[in-house]
């Protein structure tokens, strides 16, 4: 009985070991050997890997309205104070996230077009009317998309004193973060605003239309991506 148990034993091992398995001839050592397992027990196996998933990062600029230019524009990496701050030396990444690069649809309205009297930061009704369009057309061109934030930035002409130019083009900032704060379907983005004062003219200060075109509010419209 012994004798017996033994015998089966020492074949099923022959067996695994590809010795006279499946018919194959034991004395030849290439026999069989697409069947084989590997000496060590283990088994390897080719797995395609998917490919990365595809991101829609395209961003619809709307129709121009009179009085409001319009372009995309680049965030730089760490724009934001909330950016990601870079692994600490030494110390492996631990996840790895597909992240598309941020940009802006930019919008840029003059302080007259948006109805400001000298030394003033009231908006018109018909500057807050053109936000509102603006808006709206951005979102229709982008439906079921948001920006992630939006960011006002105010601007001042050389006219008057340098201090009272950097008060006034804050509370222009503020003001248009103020009309883009009461449109319902922005309840939930957050807002910034900042001003600039007389820093960075993009025309000619030395004339009426330069200086026009100077006094302004930027506003930026950030998405996650965008081509």
């Amino acid at each position: 009985m012994i004798i017996r148990e033994l015998t089966k034993l020492i074949i099923a091992v022959a067996t695994i070991a590809g010795v006279g398995a499946c018919g194959s001839d034991a004395s030849d050592p290439t026999a069989g050997v697409d069947s084989m397992p590997p000496a060590n027990g283990t088994v390897s196996l080719e797995i395609p890997l998917a490919p990365p998933p595809t991101l829609d990062i395209s961003i619809v600029v709307p129709s121009s309205l009179e009085g409001v230019t319009v372009t995309v524009v680049t965030v730089p990496e760490g724009h934001t104070a909330d950016a990601a701050a870079p692994s600490t030396a030494g110390e492996p990444s631990t996840t790895e996230e597909i992240k598309p690069p941020e940009c802006a649809v930019e919008a840029t309205i003059e302080a007259d077009t948006l109805g400001f009297e000298k030394n003033s930061w009231v908006i018109s009704a018909d500057g807050t009317a053109l936000i509102d369009a603006f808006v709206t057309s951005l979102l229709e061109a982008n439906p079921g998309r948001l920006p992630e934030r939006i960011e006002s930035k105010g601007f001042a002409s050389s006219d008057g004193g340098e201090e009272f130019n950097l008060q006034l083009s804050q509370h222009r900032s503020d003001a248009a973060i103020g009309v883009l704060a009461s449109i319902p379907a922005l309840v939930d983005v957050p807002m910034t605003s900042v001003g600039f004062g007389e820093a960075s003219p993009i025309a000619d200060n030395g004339t009426e239309e330069g200086r026009i075109q100077n006094r302004r509010v930027e506003m930026y419209f950030v998405f996650a991506g965008c081509t």
